[in-house]
């Protein structure tokens, strides 16, 4: 690749090596002119001195120096530049007169006739792009606190390439500016910075700029109009398979093989991806329109015909996951050019991609960018803006933000009841999304009511075997399986199962949720064998779907480990639920619901096996992650309660165990008075108090008078 360094590696090998040859030796071929000028030259008083040099024919030169070299073996000459097919057949005739030293062609082609031996060189690495950048500027540039840290990243943003580190350092030289001068500087005025040069203060003859120009200008139209569309795109491998859907691109493989033989792009060895380099690529954008290029334009609109369709569907992904860092840079340097549409929704696109690899974050900043621009262009109560809105709620929701998402949702829902009217599919799907919120935060019968109601729209639009009746069907089955009305939710989860067998096929990651959610309640009503099988078919779809890593999978891994518990299969369970926690605490931090049910679920299983000791701090790492996550007053909460206190019960340790377990009744007795229904839990809780009580002493109308006074407590006046 230009300004990798040949020459200079090539030089400072002659002169390490100096002792070991009687002549070192350079020539320049970049042109089958300049190659014969510069064997002549080697007659000359300065190099070889021969009587030739007083010959004005260069003929005559040129067969005296060949003659010089073959009557003094020994000598070790440098090729330069030899980077152009006319140039490189030269160099290629010259060889054979070339047998009695040494010879090194530095050269951007790479295919060579047999029996020259190509030697790859690639980039510095980072500490001796970091250390040249340091001694090349040590006595001109201002010193900062902090410049090797400077200097690393100014080696990154340079990718560690030769040519743009010495120009770098050159720069800084001549300007007596700081590492953190020339950063501002690349940021704020890169096409000044990069063809920026001084040939009295470079060790380089030409900019990094005018190095490439002579590569760029050997292609033909083709390759030169793929090579100007690689350079709007990421420096990451690119998938090749890709570019072979570009319109008008004939034969993309043909194409990038012209670049790769003049080294503007890599191949993997695979054949599947290319590459090319952050600074080839700067200089490609560079040498195109300021306003509005066309090139950009074309590959955000190709971009765009990528990501169409449903990002959920797991059997796009193996295609679109590679071009996701292509497809970021491309829209938002879209976005720097004022180009809007469709940049919003590429955005939209690419963020659901990467919320289901459990990339949140990078999801989260394209999700609000996408609203922000929405919002701007089109007014606050656009649909667009609902879409935006509800995407992030959903992010929100699912990374525990359950206050902030909230009435991101209702907004939404609002938006499209008065644009699109209260019976239309995308109100229905308001609505059991914030339905699903609502359970979380244990407004059931709010959550039912939603429920209810979009069924009844899906039921006016869809056929009864629609996908999304079938997801609006599991998240009722779901509420009901919740609050322990099984009888019900059983028809429903197996329903759900069945529609989304019939549009997903059986490998679909929306299956292992229905397998999932079917599978917890054969377990709950005492089914384990059942239970099991689809368990292990479900954590199977997950796995190969996401990888080994992935949140979801950890969620299968708890549940399929809880069953397995309640099987005695322990040590199969604690693996799972330890691999469980590792996940979650991976993808979610310390402190998400998602991680103290593994944890919670762990702790009960070393309490089954009589490691009391090592549960208690999981137990009551449990309740501090509910209680922060819920409120006070969620039966999640009263639930952990529930469990510290048992296990404080189980170790003697009566006197601690006694108000956690009252406050467990207090927060299931709350819960009960806000719904205005009794929690299914709630007699479990008294039960396990009064227990305690008499355990500690106290008379059963004792034990009972304080269940009765925690009751009243929590807003429940019990009857009888």
């Amino acid at each position: 690749m230009g300004g990798v360094g040949k020459t200079r590696a090539a030089v400072e090998y002659a002169w390490k090596h100096s002792s070991d040859y009687k002549a070192l030796l350079f020539l320049t071929a970049d042109s089958p002119t300049t190659l014969n000028a510069s064997l002549a030259a080697l007659c000359g008083p300065s190099i070889l001195n021969l009587p030739e040099q007083d010959k004005s024919e260069v003929p005559l030169q040129v067969a005296a120096a060949l003659r010089w070299l073959k009557t003094n073996p020994g000598w070790f000459l440098i090729i330069d530049n030899a980077d152009t097919p006319e140039a490189q057949r030269a160099v290629s005739a010259l060889l054979p007169a070339l047998h009695d030293g040494h010879v090194v062609i530095t050269s951007r082609l790479a295919d060579w006739p047999a029996g020259i031996t190509p030697l790859e060189l690639d980039v510095l690495d980072e500490a001796s792009s970091v250390a040249f950048l340091l001694e090349r500027t040590d006595d001109r540039r201002i010193r900062r606190d902090g410049d090797r840290a400077t200097a690393a990243q100014i080696a990154r943003l340079l990718d560690h390439l030769a040519l743009a580190l010495e120009q770098c350092a050159a720069y800084i030289r001549h300007r007596r500016c700081s590492f953190a001068d020339y950063v501002a500087d690349w940021e704020s005025k890169r096409g000044t910075v990069l063809a920026w040069h001084d040939a009295g203060k470079s060790q380089y003859p030409r900019s990094l700029a005018v190095t490439y120009d002579t590569s760029v200008a050997q292609l033909s139209g083709d390759a030169h109009m793929l090579f100007l569309m690689l350079a709007w795109f990421a420096p990451e491998p690119f998938p090749i398979p890709a570019l072979e859907t570009i319109p008008g691109l004939v034969e993309p493989r043909l194409l990038l093989g012209e670049l790769a033989d003049l080294h503007l792009a890599r191949l993997a060895p695979d054949g599947n991806f290319c590459t090319v380099h952050r600074l080839l690529q700067e200089i490609g954008r560079q040498h195109q329109p300021e306003r509005q290029p066309a090139v950009l334009i074309t590959a955000l609109r190709w971009m765009d015909m990528q990501y169409a369709g449903n990002m959920f569907d797991a059997r796009r992904w193996p295609e679109l996951l590679p071009l996701t860092p292509h497809s970021i840079l491309v829209a938002m340097t879209a976005l720097d050019y004022g180009i809007t549409v469709p940049t919003t929704w590429l955005l939209t696109q690419i963020s659901i991609i990467l919320e289901t690899q459990a990339l949140y974050h990078p999801a989260e900043i394209l999700i609000r960018l996408a609203l922000e621009i929405e919002e701007k262009a089109n007014g606050p109560e656009h649909p667009n803006v609902a879409v935006g809105l509800n995407n992030l709620a959903q992010l929100l929701k699912k990374t525990n933000r359950l206050a902030e998402a909230e009435p991101l949702m209702q907004r939404a829902l609002a938006i499209n009841e008065k644009h699109d009217g209260p019976e239309h599919p995308e109100v229905a799907i308001r609505l059991s999304n914030l339905a699903l919120l609502f359970q979380e935060t244990n407004r059931l019968p709010e959550a039912q009511s939603l429920l209810v109601r979009a069924l009844k729209i899906d039921a006016k639009n869809h056929v009864p075997d629609h996908p999304v009746v079938g997801t609006h069907i599991n998240n009722l089955a779901l509420l009901l399986f919740e609050t322990n009305r099984y009888a019900e939710a059983e028809p429903l989860f197996r329903r759900a199962l069945a529609i989304a067998e019939k549009h997903f096929g059986a490998e679909d990651p929306v299956i292992a949720t229905s397998l999932n959610n079917l599978a917890r309640l054969l377990k709950a009503t005492n089914r384990l064998t059942e239970a099991e099988s689809l368990y292990r078919r479900a954590l199977a779809i997950v796995e190969k779907t996401y990888g080994p890593e992935h949140p979801d999978v950890a969620l299968h891994l708890n549940n399929f480990a809880q069953l397995l518990g309640a099987s005695d299969q322990l040590q199969e369970a604690e693996s799972l639920f330890r691999r469980a926690l590792a996940i979650a605490e991976k993808n979610f931090g310390a402190d998400h619901p998602i991680v103290a049910a593994c944890l919670n679920n762990l702790a009960e299983l070393l309490r089954k096996t009589n490691r009391l000791a090592e549960a208690e701090p999981m137990m009551q790492r449990v309740l501090a992650v509910c209680e922060k996550s819920f409120g006070l007053q969620h039966p999640r909460v009263a639930n952990g309660l529930n469990n510290l206190g048992s296990l404080l019960q189980a170790m003697d340790r009566l006197v601690e165990a006694e108000p956690m377990m009252r406050r467990a009744v207090v927060v299931l007795s709350q819960c009960t008075a806000a719904a205005h229904r009794e929690h299914p839990n709630l007699q479990t809780e008294c039960g396990n108090y009064h227990r305690l009580l008499v355990q500690s002493g106290q008379t059963d109308e004792q034990a009972t008078a304080a269940v009765l006074s925690a009751l009243r407590e929590g807003g429940t006046n019990p009857k009888g």
